[in-house]
């Protein structure tokens, strides 16, 4: 059995075997029709893509609705390597408050999907 990624409800995925919904492909064994997984548990574990900002900057800022999107970013502050939140606007980083960033990011990643557990899932496919 493979977990194949739900297109319909982001985060999700079936079971190859009987079809039915997991919140994350971490499970070895399906929760409904108890088929072993193929896959290591670790093998789908969310791993976000770090950019380094000499790479190349995010390029679509903003969200649909005119939002700015954030960012995870790392940045060297008192000779320690941090993560916070922050987005990219006109050349610049600003904190996720919208205060300038004090500290020179030097790399970023899209933010994670939103966990979601059974209870979200339901009630999504209830909609």
């Amino acid at each position: 059995m493979l977990w194949i990624v739900n297109k319909s409800i982001a985060g999700t995925w079936r079971c190859s075997k009987c079809g039915r919904l997991a919140p994350d492909p971490g499970y070895m064994y399906c929760p409904h029709c108890g088929e072993m997984t193929d896959e290591p548990h670790y093998a789908r574990q969310i791993s976000e893509k770090w950019t380094p900002v000499v790479d190349g900057l995010p390029k679509n800022t903003t969200t649909p609705d005119g939002e700015h999107k954030r960012y995870l970013v790392s940045f060297r502050k008192n000779g320690k390597i941090e993560v916070h939140i922050a987005f990219f606007v006109d050349g610049g980083w600003f904190w996720h408050i919208g205060n300038p960033c004090d500290y020179e990011i030097t790399a970023w990643a899209p933010l994670p999907e939103a966990y979601k557990t059974w209870a979200d899932i339901k009630e999504e496919n209830d909609d």
